[in-house]
């Protein structure tokens, strides 16, 4: 008898200890789900911080850069080509594809001097906008000044296919042919500025039949440079250039 009540008091006490372990288990389940719900705020929270943070700095960066480019370009207008120069590649390095500011870059770098460097900032330019007219004039002015007459030449044609119509492209692709030595498109180069310049613009009008007579005799061809001196003459009777240059072939 009495191991039947041994027995149902172990029963008794198993059940119990089946209920308290189970309440445990909740329990710990319990915490660790509110553990998991600290660690995903934490995160969260960690998250929105960093963005907001990140995004504040991002402002004030682009804040201090635009300021950075007023002021270089200040400079710049003053001719003060050398402390424009740092400011302009901070704002460059952070707006690569600023052409404008990069352009302003080119050119404090060419009026200071350094024509590599500047060569090198319309070359990335050409990159990012391949028809750029104005570059490639540059460009062709560039390596004329660096003795690439090739490329100088290369360079001023694609100014003048892409923009036929400025007379200034002409005459400087005249001026690139002439450096090489090609007098034959130089003449031809130097007609083409000749017809695209307005006949109010007298006095360029003249200059352009100068290098034109010039031309000619480098090709030692006499006649047609003093026909090209006395019809610079008709637009510009004053001009003592011409007159001296036309008392040279008579």
């Amino acid at each position: 008898m009495s191991d039947i009540y041994l027995t149902a008091a172990k029963a008794v006490f198993s059940v119990a200890d089946i209920k308290r372990a189970d309440r445990m288990e909740a329990r710990k389940k319990t915490k660790q789900f509110i553990y998991l719900i600290i660690i995903i705020i934490l995160v969260v929270a960690f998250i929105l911080f960093w963005f907001l943070r990140s995004g504040q700095s991002t402002k004030t960066k682009s804040t201090v850069t635009v300021e950075t480019k007023n002021k270089a370009v200040a400079l710049f207008n003053k001719g003060d080509f050398k402390k424009a120069i740092p400011k302009l590649k901070v704002y460059v390095n952070e707006h690569p594809g600023d052409i404008k500011a990069r352009s302003i870059l080119a050119q404090s770098y060419w009026l200071d001097g350094n024509n590599k460097v500047a060569l090198n900032q319309y070359l990335m330019i050409i990159k990012i906008k391949p028809d750029d007219a104005d570059t490639y004039y540059r460009l062709g002015i560039l390596y004329g000044s660096l003795k690439e007459n090739k490329r100088s030449i290369s360079s001023l044609k694609e100014a003048v296919r892409i923009n036929p119509k400025l007379a200034v492209f002409q005459a400087e692709l005249a001026k690139a042919y002439a450096r090489s030595g090609k007098y034959d498109q130089a003449i031809n180069g130097w007609r083409r500025a000749l017809d695209l310049t307005p006949e109010s613009n007298s006095s360029y009008r003249a200059g352009i039949y100068a290098e034109i007579g010039n031309l000619y005799l480098l090709k030692n061809d006499s006649g047609n440079a003093g026909s090209a001196y006395e019809e610079g003459l008709k637009i510009d009777g004053n001009n003592e250039y011409l007159k001296s240059q036309l008392n040279k072939v008579k």
